[in-house]
């Protein structure tokens, strides 16, 4: 199981199950799962909080999405990725858009 945080519009795991992966995930916006994620098992809820098993996912997937996690619930999020990843965690960390004002997060 590839478990996408963040999946936004749902390409990646659109292209994940194309390919014969069996996909998961976890996105914040209930918009963003009723027009984009129509299909897919993708939960609504934040990284740090999620509903899978212990275990659940061979991967985790955060792509573009740790910079968005306050500072404060970074080691809660971590903690909560690594009790439902049983393998990898693939993640990468996008520079903070010049709009962003924050010294927390984006």
């Amino acid at each position: 199981v590839v478990l996408e945080g963040g999946p936004g519009n749902c390409w990646l795991l659109r292209e994940l199950r194309g390919q014969g992966y069996e996909v998961r995930g976890q996105e914040i916006s209930s918009y963003a799962i009723e027009e984009y994620c129509r299909g897919l098992d993708v939960r609504q809820g934040f990284l740090q909080d999620m509903t899978f098993q212990t275990g659940f996912a061979d991967i985790v997937l955060a792509l573009d999405v740790m910079e968005h996690i306050p500072e404060m619930d970074l080691q809660v999020a971590l903690r909560e990725v690594r009790r439902v990843c049983r393998s990898h965690f693939i993640f990468n960390v996008a520079p903070c858009a010049k709009h962003c004002f924050s010294p927390w997060f984006c």
